[in-house]
Parts: C-alpha cells; sequence; structure tokens
C-alpha cells in the first residue's frame, strides 16, 4: 500500500495537489507459492519434531532417575541384611571366645567387618540420597523434597516385543529426530525449487485511486509489472547453494539413521546379556552362596570351621545381590533408551 502526494500537471500557476492511494500485490508464478507454503509447513513440523525429540529425552531420563532410586533403596536393604548377618557372626564369635573355644583375632576380624558393613551402608544411603535429589529435579520439585519409597520397578517387556527388526523399522518410522531431520530435508527441496525459479518473473498486479479534491474529478490508475531478474551469478550461486544444502541435510538424515540404528543394536544387547545375567543370579547364584555360607556358619558354630569362610560367603553373597541390582538398572537403563529410539513405549 502506497500513500502519494503529487501535483496536479498544468504549465503554470501555484502548485495543486492530488493524493493517490495505491495497493500493489505480487503474484509469484511457476509454482513458488506452493513451493513456500510447502517450505513453511515442513519448518513448523521440524519445530514440532524437535519438541518431541526433547521431550523424549527428558522422558528417558525420568524413567533412568525411577530406576536409579528404585535400586539404590534395594541396595540399602541389602546392605542392611549384610550389616544384620555380620552382627550374628561377631556374636557368634564374642560367644566362641567366652568359651574360650575361639580365638582374639577372630573376634577382631567379625568387628572389623561389622564396621566394614557400616561405612558400605552408610556409602549407599548416600548414593540414594543422591538418585533422590536427582529424580526431584528431573520433576521441577526441590532436591531435598519428600518422596515415597520405590515399590516396584516397570516389567521388562517380553521377548516378543524386543524383535531387532520390528523396532528398527519403528524407530525409522518414528524416531522424533529423523522426523526432524525429514521435515529439515523437504525444506531443503522446497529451498532448491525456489532457487531453480529464482530466474523465473513474478507478476505485479496493482490499482490506485486519485483523489483531486476541488481542483478536478477523481480517477484511479491499474498497471500490470513483471519482475525480471538480471544478477544471473547470484541466481545460479543461489540454486547451487540450495543443491547443496539439500544433499547435506540428506546425508546428514541417512548418517543419523544408521547411527541411531546401531544405538538401538547395541542396546538389544546389552539388555539381553543384563536380563539373563540378573535371572542367573538370582535363581541359580544366588541360592548356592546361600548354601555355602550356611554350611560355613554350621561348621563355624560346631568348632569345625574358620570364621574366614564364613565372612566370605557373606562377602560373595552381598557383592552377588548388588550385581543383580545393578544388572537390573542397566536392563532398564536400555529399556529407556530403547524407547526413546522409537518414538513410544514398547
Amino acid at each position: 500500500m502506497r500513500i502519494l502526494s503529487d501535483e496536479i500537471d498544468r504549465i503554470s500557476g501555484p502548485r495543486q495537489n492530488k493524493m493517490i492511494y495505491s495497493v500493489e500485490q505480487d503474484l509469484p508464478l511457476w509454482g513458488k507459492r506452493e513451493l513456500r507454503r510447502q517450505a513453511a509447513n515442513a519448518e513448523v513440523d521440524q519445530a514440532a519434531a524437535e519438541g518431541r525429540s526433547t521431550e523424549a529425552q527428558l522422558v528417558e531420563k525420568i524413567k533412568i532417575a525411577f530406576a536409579q532410586y528404585y535400586i539404590a533403596d534395594r541396595a540399602v536393604a541389602v546392605a542392611a541384611d549384610l550389616q544384620a548377618a555380620t552382627k550374628v557372626v561377631a556374636s557368634a564369635a564374642q560367644a566362641r571366645y567366652a568359651q574360650g573355644q575361639g580365638a582374639q583375632i577372630d573376634v577382631l576380624k567379625a568387628e572389623s567387618e561389622v564396621l566394614r558393613v557400616a561405612v558400605s551402608t552408610l556409602r549407599q544411603t548416600a548414593v540414594l540420597t543422591a538418585a533422590r535429589g536427582q529424580l526431584n529435579t528431573l520433576l521441577i520439585r526441590p532436591a531435598d523434597a519428600a518422596l515415597a519409597r520405590p515399590k516396584t520397578l516397570r516389567a521388562l517387556p517380553p521377548e516378543a516385543a524386543l524383535n531387532p527388526r520390528t523396532l528398527a523399522a519403528r524407530l525409522q518410522q518414528r524416531n522424533p529426530a529423523l522426523e526432524a531431520d525429514a521435515a529439515g530435508v523437504r525444506i531443503a527441496e522446497a529451498s532448491r525449487g525456489l532457487a531453480e525459479r529464482a530466474g523465473y518473473p513474478d507478476l505485479t498486479l496493482g490499482a490506485a485511486a486519485i483523489d483531486r479534491g476541488s481542483n478536478g474529478p477523481a480517477g484511479f490508475m491499474v498497471w500490470v509489472g513483471a519482475k525480471v531478474p538480471l544478477q544471473w551469478g547470484a541466481v545460479t550461486a543461489r540454486r547451487q547453494e540450495a543443491e547443496a544444502t539439500a544433499g547435506a541435510m540428506r546425508a546428514r538424515q541417512d548418517a543419523r539413521a544408521q547411527l541411531l540404528l546401531g544405538e538401538l543394536a547395541e542396546a538389544l544387547a546389552v539388555l539381553d546379556g543384563n536380563r539373563k545375567l540378573a535371572a542367573m543370579i538370582d535363581t541359580r547364584l544366588v541360592a548356592q552362596i546361600r548354601a555355602v555360607r550356611g554350611a560355613a556358619m554350621t561348621a563355624y558354630s560346631t568348632n569345625r570351621g574358620e570364621l574366614v569362610a564364613v565372612l566370605q560367603a557373606e562377602r560373595e553373597l552381598f557383592d552377588l545381590r548388588m550385581q543383580s541390582l545393578q544388572a537390573v538398572l542397566e536392563a532398564q537403563r536400555q529399556i529407556a533408551l530403547i524407547e526413546r529410539l522409537v518414538g513410544g513405549a514398547l
């Protein structure tokens, strides 16, 4: 829109004003308007996909933080069990020494073990406090806000839900980062199309109303124009730039897809290994070590065994239970990663 003050043509006399009120509209031809619409829609899609990607990363962190909170809580309970067991062993050693059946060194070893386990319990409690603070922070709460004790972890998905080919196809269709890259490719393609058409002229339509006031009758003007680009070197450079950008975006999308597929394959392998490890420890090794501990404690109580065997069995049982908890935590970590990669819950 333009508002123009001009003067009426005359060969003499004072200036007489006329006002011209005009509007002008460019009409992009050769499909330029549709390409601009496509680019704008792709930018909207890209922004939305980037938002979903950020949200998915936050959800993954929350899932992992809760798993860490749960495992830390269970680790404190395991340490408390070990502390109670070592106190029983220390009491047995003191009783044997008082009866003249044991050596003082056994009492000292048992008391030292009680202190060592107490330190381990404090360490696990500190880990629990840190896990609680991390989870609160991710939930936008004060780090020291109260949290209920975690009751249970999410069950691991069945084997049928972890088919590598199915998950790979789902990743390529629903991963937010790949969706953002695909939108970037569409933007680049539209920009390339616009650059290829930059040398074609656009049409311009205009109309104006003329107000001469008391100096003459009102009038009007209409016109048609064309914008023809003359800087062909710049047009060619923009076209080459758009082609290079489009190629780079496609290469970026392909590279990211391969990277994410590699992460998915690795996560599935780590998940499978930790699932099997936790099952083996819980169903076989823990029972065996408990049997060994019971036999060692019985032998020691009847003066047919050594205190070292009892303490060793207690340490091995504690280590196995902690390894099981760590395997469960790692499995939960991989599930959270897989769900982020494939764009949703399994």
